[in-house]
């Protein structure tokens, strides 16, 4: 049995939208860290868990269409409008759908664990109970944080991620920082 590419896996999840997923920023196998934004509408439901990476931290940033994401006989993290929330997927599939006929916008900031290890291992102790759960796991599960309203720093943060304040040129750069 061959093992599943999550390259190849995220790029069929959005072959029904094409044309309205974009990489903004990354490389979720070569640096840890991908910035996707997503722009479509679908006649039928759409399996938007099957784009997850396994041992990633995504922060989903949604500003319209509505969406779940949760274990199959539990679904939460209702997004909607205007709302954003993170998941965490361990080796397991995490269930995440995206209903029919809405027009969905929403940006995601993929990690995979090992990066925000590293890059947090100073501020292990800083972080929110759940989050730390998240990134510095003592036992191997994933975790759907419960979305709430974006803040106006938050939308802030949305639009300079569609649309970078400096040059094309160095745009790779601002992403890093």
């Amino acid at each position: 049995m061959n093992p599943i590419n999550p390259a190849r896996a995220e790029q069929c999840a959005w072959r029904d939208v094409q044309n309205g997923w974009k990489l903004l920023y990354g490389d979720f196998d070569r640096l840890g860290v991908s910035v996707e934004w997503h722009d479509f509408q679908t006649e039928r439901p759409l399996d938007w868990g099957s784009s997850f990476h396994p041992q990633s931290i995504e922060f989903c940033l949604n500003l319209q269409g509505r969406g779940a994401v949760g274990r199959k006989d539990e679904m939460r993290g209702d997004y909607v409008p205007g709302s954003s929330g993170y998941y965490s997927v361990a080796n397991q599939p995490v269930a995440a759908s995206r209903v029919a006929h809405d027009r969905h916008r929403f940006v995601t900031l993929e990690f995979s664990r090992s990066h925000l290890q590293k890059q947090l291992a100073e501020s292990e102790g800083d972080l929110d109970p759940q989050m730390r759960a998240a990134i510095f796991p003592e036992k191997e599960t994933s975790v759907v944080s419960q979305p709430r309203l974006m803040s106006a720093q938050e939308r802030d943060v949305v639009a300079g991620l569609t649309h970078p304040p400096v040059p094309k040129v160095a745009q790779v750069l601002w992403y890093q920082s």
